[in-house]
């Protein structure tokens, strides 16, 4: 499993207890699951990162940066700036812990 794989289940099981299979799901899919504040607040202080399209598709997100292999940015859309989230993901990867914009 690589470091994407990781990121899309963690974000995920976080969002909705469950994995996302269906590239066709969206945020608003997720929100209605019952998700409403936390998916608020992700997309209020997480806007899509430089570079890459806005749309309300958070797999079609995830595609265009793992076309870009641009993992850093992975990481920093997917809420490295909650703890709990960063904690989760660097002890599944400990080595990103050096990075610099982690």
């Amino acid at each position: 499993m690589g470091v994407v794989d990781v990121l899309e289940h963690l974000y995920a099981d976080i969002c909705n207890k469950r994995w996302i299979d269906d590239i066709d799901t969206t945020i608003e899919d997720i929100e209605i699951v019952g998700c409403k504040n936390m998916l608020r607040a992700f997309k209020l202080t997480h806007p899509v990162p430089a570079g890459f399209k806005c749309s309300a598709s958070l797999t079609e997100c995830v595609k265009q940066i793992r076309e870009k292999k641009d993992y850093f940015r992975l990481l920093e859309f997917f809420m490295l700036r909650n703890p709990v989230l960063r904690d989760c993901i660097l002890g599944i990867i400990p080595e990103l812990g050096g990075a610099s914009n982690v």
